[in-house]
């Protein structure tokens, strides 16, 4: 049976004021050599052991929440530019409207004005 020390991580819950996202665990398969070498392994003793758990733990307790943040710092940064871009299009938007709002204008009383002086022909 394979030792998986990874099982025993919980998912990091992220949470937000408006969204909440969720991730999840799974389990990515590296061969040795790409492992660092002085990297230490969790052992079933850090886990089950009624001390506090060993600083491998903790170090790659650390290790996956650095990367949830950094994750979510890199999405922070993308919303924070679409924000900005859907603002400049909003108020481009709104300036289209107004344009529109004072070319019916004109257009109205153009036609009124056509009206008013037709009306004494037609008598």
């Amino acid at each position: 049976m394979p030792n998986n020390s990874d099982e025993h991580f919980r998912p990091v819950e992220i949470k937000r004021k408006k969204n909440e996202s969720r991730s999840t665990q799974t389990d990515d398969v590296e061969d040795e050599s790409s492992k660092p070498k002085d990297k230490k392994r969790i052992t079933a003793e850090d886990l089950t052991s009624e001390d506090s758990p060993g600083e491998a733990y903790w170090e790659s307790l650390a290790e996956k929440r650095r990367e949830a943040l950094e994750s979510s710092l890199v999405e922070n940064k993308k919303l924070h530019e679409r924000i900005e871009g859907l603002e400049e299009e909003l108020d481009s938007s709104r300036k289209m409207i107004e344009e529109t709002k004072n070319l019916v204008e004109i257009l109205q009383e153009i036609i009124s004005e056509q009206e008013v002086d037709a009306e004494p022909e037609q008598e």
